[in-house]
């Protein structure tokens, strides 16, 4: 094949980055099966603009009694579209600008992932390979995954990363593998675990590399993501995560059995997840080649030998056969989902069909007949590459019977066996002759203080979380527990002196995780710029 030029390269790629947010540009909001990223943009850009920084607890949702859903959900994403927002869009607009920000950054991150390795052509055709994957499509616009998604289109990036990391003595590459590891985590932690798994892979296997520079970037990455981190591993037990169903029997209800991955479900409404027919016959003829081909191990044994494995532990892991892993580690069921790791496959997937152009571009039957195949999807499964629908409406709600947007509620308190289903009072006596009055609400719900006389008991309207503390005049810390089958708050007012302060604080986990990302972030740009600094001395 001849050498195409970059304006060809950058043409061909546009074209496709086109076709591929066709419903992005569509007038109405694609309907998706997770359909929560409008409600919960609005909540924490109100949290956001209301001054809590980090943001971890949205006021307006459980129907007004809180819900901690960004002390355990990774919030990246929701930070951009607050960005976006903040710049004068709405808040639909912010979601589908999100939406045509990572799509291009994913496509980019393959192209440089794969130009790293191969020829252009090669390189080109192996971004088309991952950009219109069906999982990808899948994720984008069938389950609306906004989250997950990102993570999945940042993965380029972390491979690409990590294999500079593992090939080049300079220090940039140790943070910058640690910034792309960290933007992974939060923008997606159980896609970040995989990612991380994959990155450990890429830069141990042989030839065997000192595992320092990896252990220390891992290590950054980690200080990156700690204000959300150690909150969300210090305080998991406090919340129903591993009890909910998702959890429980996700595996069992969403398997992907291995043939299924050439065509899915075909044209069947009900839209399913699968690899798709142009990856799954290149994992196959890319195995063959490394068994049988002397001149296509030489060229691509480090990369093939990555991404054959990887697909194959997918295959497996992915496959019903596997069941009795998922049953017996609850570490792999917090993954939920076993198509989750088709987001590491089809990375690994596109690699191996770069290499296949690569391997070919001399035989112009043999390519020819790969790009055929690269296209097949649009004509084999056409309805597949479709949105459920569009919706029109400007006016979002959280309309679930909890007010959660989360499913199975899965991080309401321990302490919550029956969620509120109306809202509060966010004042009620419980007991003795006590009459509250003066209520004041500041920091978008975050603090409560008010005046009172008599003595006893009384509810506050707000989930119970050791985040919440109590202050009457003296300053004296009151005690407060969680009440009834709602877990809400309740606070013993007999001793204590009034106006009383009921707030929102930091933790110490929260408190030392958010001086670790300071000291991290810091660390990092002095790496970065003592590196390139270097750089343009030696140059």
């Amino acid at each position: 094949m001849k050498k195409i030029k970059f304006p060809l390269i950058l043409f061909t790629l546009l074209v496709a980055y086109i076709l591929l947010n066709l419903p992005v540009f569509h007038d109405g909001l694609f309907h998706v099966y997770d359909n929560v990223h409008v409600t919960r943009l609005m909540a924490f850009s109100s949290e956001l603009e209301r001054g809590q920084f980090p943001v971890r607890y949205l006021d307006s949702f459980g129907w007004g009694a809180g819900y901690f859903l960004f002390t355990f959900y990774s919030p990246l994403i929701y930070y951009l579209g607050s960005f976006i927002h903040l710049l004068g869009f709405s808040f639909i607009k912010s979601i589908k600008l999100i939406y045509l920000l990572m799509t291009a950054l994913g496509m980019g991150g393959s192209y440089l992932l794969l130009r790293s390795r191969f020829t252009r052509v090669a390189s080109v055709l192996g971004t088309l390979a991952f950009a219109f994957s069906p999982y990808l499509y899948h994720d984008l616009f069938h389950r609306g995954t906004l989250t997950e998604a990102a993570a999945f289109l940042l993965l380029p990036f972390v491979f690409w990363a990590t294999i500079k990391l593992r090939e080049s003595d300079s220090p940039r590459y140790l943070a910058i593998t640690a910034l792309f590891l960290s933007a992974t985590i939060l923008s997606h932690a159980l896609t970040g675990v995989m990612a991380i798994i994959a990155s450990f892979l890429i830069y141990f296997l042989p030839p065997f590399r000192s595992p320092l520079r990896y252990l220390l970037s891992l290590s950054l990455s980690l200080s990156l993501s700690a204000f959300y981190l150690i909150p969300s591993l210090v305080y998991k037990d406090l919340v129903r995560y591993t009890d909910n169903s998702l959890v429980t029997r996700g595996y069992l209800d969403h398997p992907v059995p291995f043939f299924t991955q050439f065509f899915g479900s075909l044209n069947s409404p009900e839209k399913s997840a699968f690899l798709g027919l142009p990856l799954t016959i290149g994992f196959f003829i890319a195995l063959f080649l490394f068994l049988r081909s002397p001149r296509y191990v030489s060229r691509y044994r480090f990369v093939a030998s990555f991404s054959l494995i990887t697909l194959a532990v997918c295959f497996f892991i992915m496959d019903p056969a596997s069941g009795f892993l998922w049953s017996s580690l609850l570490s792999l069921r917090h993954v939920q989902f076993p198509f989750r790791f088709l987001s590491i496959a089809v990375v690994a997937g596109s690699i191996l069909y770069a290499s296949l152009i690569d391997h070919f571009q001399k035989s112009r039957l043999v390519a020819l007949s790969l790009i055929l195949l690269l296209v097949s999807p649009v004509f084999i499964y056409p309805l597949f590459y479709k949105p459920l629908g569009y919706q029109y409406t400007t006016d979002y709600r959280v309309e679930d019977p909890c007010q959660t947007t989360a499913w199975a509620d899965e991080h309401l308190s321990l302490w919550t066996s029956k969620c509120l289903t109306a809202t509060p009072d966010l004042i009620q006596t419980l007991t003795g002759d006590i009459s509250p009055k003066n209520l004041v609400i500041n920091d978008n719900g975050r603090t409560l203080t008010f005046e009172f006389s008599g003595r006893g008991q009384v509810q506050i309207g707000k989930y119970y979380f050791p985040h919440w503390v109590a202050f009457d005049a003296t300053d004296t810390q009151l005690p407060l527990v969680p009440y009834g089958d709602s877990g809400l708050i309740m606070l013993d007012l007999t001793g204590a002196v009034s106006p009383v302060t009921v707030k929102l604080e930091d933790t110490r986990a929260e408190t030392i995780g958010n001086y670790l990302t300071l000291l991290s972030i810091a660390l990092c740009l002095y790496i970065i710029g003592r590196s390139t600094k270097n750089h343009e001395n030696i140059t």
